[in-house]
Parts: C-alpha cells; structure tokens; sequence
C-alpha cells in the first residue's frame, strides 16, 4: 500500500525500493490474494515512471506467468497485455508487440471498443508490420 502511495505522490524511486523488496521476498504466494498482481503491475508501473523499460517488460512477463495469483486479478493481466505491446512496439519488436496486443483486443471481444487503450491496440495493429 505504501508503495502505491508514493507512486500516486510522485515518488516512483521510493516505490520501486519497497515493491522490488517485496517481488523479490519470495512471500507472494503466501498472501497471493491480494499482493501477487498488484505488486508485479505497481513494480512495472515504478520502472516505467523511472524510465526503466527493460525492467518494466520483466515485471510485465513475470505477473503474466504468474499463475494462479493473477487471477483473482484479471484486469492486471489485461492490462499487462496492452503495456507490453505497446513497449514491445516502441523497441521494435513488432512480432511481440502484435502478439500481445492481439491477445489483450481477444479479452475485449466487442466490448467498450471507445476504451482509449483498445482503440490505440486496434490502430497499432491496423498498421502495416514493417520488415526487418
């Protein structure tokens, strides 16, 4: 909770320190409820306040094979999809980029197609992949 507090004050470096402690403290399945997600996207969402994108990804990755503690969390895992995609997009990859984003537009089927991130997906994925 802390942690997302100084996130929310503009404190991602202080947010990291605690988040990192507890992601890295080997407890998440103890308490897989209410922390395994929610730690894993606050993690992400310090490192890319901090600009640190790479981290971001492995976070990202991290909450989305983490099994059984994402889901009674799924807007995390959703949410995660987009994320990825979109950082995958900015370093080039647009294989995995596709991959994710197309994942995360499937979990959305029809609905709420005005969501800003879902129309975002959609224009990305209507683009043409550029060749290597």
């Amino acid at each position: 909770m802390k942690g997302e507090l100084l996130l929310s004050r503009g404190s991602p470096e202080e947010a990291r320190v605690l988040l990192e402690g507890v992601v890295g403290s080997g407890m998440l399945l103890k308490d897989w409820w209410f922390k395994g997600a929610t730690m894993r996207d606050g993690l992400a969402r310090a490192y890319l306040a901090l600009g640190e994108r790479d981290k971001a990804i492995e976070a990202l990755e991290s909450l989305l094979e983490s099994g059984l503690e994402r889901v009674h969390h799924p807007v995390f895992y959703v949410r995660a999809l987009y994320t990825l995609g979109v950082l995958y997009a900015e370093r080039g990859d647009q294989t995995n980029s596709r991959q994710y984003l197309e994942q995360f537009l499937e979990h959305w089927g029809n609905a709420d197609w005005d969501l800003p991130e879902v129309r975002d997906a959609r224009a990305r994925l209507s683009r043409p992949s550029s060749s290597p």
